[in-house]
């Protein structure tokens, strides 16, 4: 497979948010919050929704962590029965080709690298031409080598 480009950025929080209202305009008010503290929030992935909630999460820098638990107390506010966690010192390996396109066998690639380096993936999010995975920081060198080593062949 020729053209395979694999970065990776380190230093990421992740925030997750439960019983979130299954709602465009509670989702919207979410992510102008994040918005207004000019919080780059990065990987989005929500769950289908269960009745009338679901589940979102997503990332942005270490650096913004206490911007970020300031925009989530006024959510809270908002939305009293919502629940959250947060993870930091993250990674984010990313995972990228034109190939993707119309080929197959990109993930599995991916996931079977990240099995065999024993990495806790937290996060997961795709689109045609890219999979991005969020594993702790001390998980990315061995995670990045095993990947690096399933597309070098």
């Amino acid at each position: 497979m020729d053209n395979i480009n694999i970065s990776v950025k380190s230093n990421i929080s992740m925030l997750i948010l439960d019983n979130v209202p299954s709602d465009a305009g509670f989702i919207s008010l979410v992510f102008d919050k994040f918005s207004d503290e000019a919080i780059n929030i990065d990987m989005i992935s929500q769950t289908p929704p269960r009745g009338k909630y679901t589940s979102i999460a997503f990332t942005f820098d270490d650096s913004e962590l206490a911007k970020a638990l300031g925009c989530l107390s006024h959510i809270k506010e908002e939305c009293p029965s919502l629940s959250s966690s947060v993870s930091s010192s993250n990674s984010k390996i990313i995972v990228m080709s034109e190939e993707m396109r119309n080929g197959h066998g990109f993930a599995s690639r991916v996931f079977t690298a990240v099995a065999r380096a024993s990495g806790d993936v937290r996060l997961i999010t795709t689109s045609e031409t890219e999979i991005s995975i969020l594993v702790p920081d001390l998980d990315e060198k061995q995670c990045l080598s095993e990947i690096n080593a399933c597309f070098s062949c």
